[in-house]
């Protein structure tokens, strides 16, 4: 485990190296309610999860927030949970 922008990064490098780099994933999913995991989805399974969650934050914001306009980051907020706070 390293830490990333101040939040833990459970990551491995090999199969031999998996369970001992994971360890501590699940009580940081159950503390904190995320944990980061590199290496879980294929490239193309994340950039169909981090096109998902644009489409998604950009219905909530209804017009607000575009994954194209930077301009537009600063005008939706998000929980903890990454709900989107209206």
């Amino acid at each position: 485990m390293i830490t990333f922008l101040g939040f833990p990064y459970f990551h491995h490098q090999n199969d031999c190296e998996k369970r001992y780099a994971l360890k501590g994933w699940k009580s940081h999913l159950e503390k904190e309610g995320f944990a980061v995991l590199r290496g879980v989805l294929s490239p193309e399974d994340t950039e169909t999860a981090i096109d998902l969650l644009w489409s998604s934050l950009e219905k909530e914001a209804q017009g607000a927030l575009s994954r194209e306009n930077v301009a537009t980051w600063n005008n939706w907020k998000l929980d903890r949970r990454g709900e989107y706070l209206k």
